[in-house]
């Protein structure tokens, strides 16, 4: 098990929903909630880069390119914050390690997804 399941054991996701997520048999989800699992997974696993197969033109249309951009930036978010707990914080999950003591309640500013039309 990596650490991010082990991780989510600990902050109470299941055994049984790691499971079905590290597999994503269509099947286990409903077909939206797939084509968004699927989507995160690829984005993941290419380095950010948009991906591709015959499902995208699915998740294409079943959601406006406004909601898209949503994911998009909900994906980079936790992208940065997984990037921040490893670089900057050092890995939180090791006591042996002592992490870096970062002020974070600074306000971002930038475009919204408000601004994709």
């Amino acid at each position: 098990m990596n650490i991010h399941a082990a991780a989510g054991l600990r902050y109470g996701i299941s055994a049984g929903d790691i499971d079905r997520l590290i597999r994503l048999d269509p099947s286990h989800f409903d077909y939206r909630e797939w084509l968004v699992l699927k989507y995160a997974q690829e984005w993941a696993s290419s380095g950010g880069r948009a991906p591709t197969g015959g499902w995208v033109n699915d998740y294409q249309r079943q959601y406006s390119r406004k909601y898209r951009a949503r994911i998009d930036k909900l994906l980079r978010v936790m992208q940065f914050a997984n990037y921040w707990n490893n670089m900057m914080r050092k890995k939180p999950y090791r006591d042996d390690i002592e992490g870096l003591i970062v002020d974070s309640s600074c306000e971002t500013r930038g475009p919204s997804t408000r601004d994709v039309k």
